[in-house]
């Protein structure tokens, strides 16, 4: 089944996008504006497991791959781990729409998480689409530090060569983020950089300036998301 684009742009009307590589505070700000607009933040990194019990290998196969062990997963090569990752991006993308046309029904959503620039670009009016990027120290600094790789930093010291893995992951990040923000860019989306020096609160004022049709929510706590944490 084919949708076009400005079908699917009517669907996801209500849905402001937060995309950008890691370490670029996709969570924090999502977070700030879910607590301030009253909106429903949407992790697309936090669904990827539900999602993956939908997963078939006919339909999803790198969503639906298991692994032997850490080892493997681990252990993989640079470009192989990449593509995978790639992969699970994509396949997800559809689930994710599904559930944002549902959640959008009733109220305002945040999406959070990786997506297609190119593909966001065509079913999103771009004051509703930031692209947060992170430069290079930042990831090297901040990347294993963040409270939710907490249980992977410590799983990877646990295997045969552990430095490897880290240095491999990092780079890896590295690599993704310029190629996204590069895409971006291409699909002329509004990009944020965050340096380490950076103001957290000047980035979310210039964010919230970006985004159209921000409604504040009577209820909510205004002054949340003051610091970015790197997620």
């Amino acid at each position: 089944m084919y949708l076009a684009n400005n079908i699917l742009a009517h669907a996801l009307r209500n849905v402001y996008w937060v995309l950008g590589g890691a370490c670029g505070g996709k969570t924090t700000l999502a977070q700030h504006l879910s607590r301030k607009y009253g909106m429903f933040h949407y992790n697309a990194d936090e669904m990827m497991w539900p999602l993956k019990q939908r997963a078939s290998h006919a339909e999803q196969p790198a969503m639906a791959r298991h692994f032997t062990d850490w080892e493997e997963y681990f252990g993989r090569p640079a470009d192989a781990y990449a593509k995978w990752l790639h992969d699970m991006e994509g396949e997800a993308f559809g689930m994710h729409v599904v559930e944002l046309i549902r959640l959008g029904a009733d109220k305002p959503v945040v999406f959070e998480g990786g997506a297609s620039a190119a593909t966001i670009a065509a079913i999103a009016p771009h004051r509703r689409v930031v692209f947060l990027a992170p430069d290079e120290d930042v990831v090297r600094q901040a990347y294993f530090e963040r409270e939710d790789k907490d249980d992977m930093y410590r799983l990877i010291k646990t295997l045969a060569e552990p430095q490897t893995i880290i240095d491999k992951i990092r780079g890896m990040v590295i690599e993704a983020n310029h190629r996204q923000l590069l895409e971006a860019q291409q699909a002329g989306l509004a990009v944020f950089p965050r340096g380490m020096d950076g103001c957290p609160e000047d980035m979310l004022k210039r964010v919230e300036q970006h985004l159209s049709g921000l409604r504040p929510d009577p209820s909510a706590d205004a002054s949340v998301g003051a610091a970015f944490n790197g997620n």
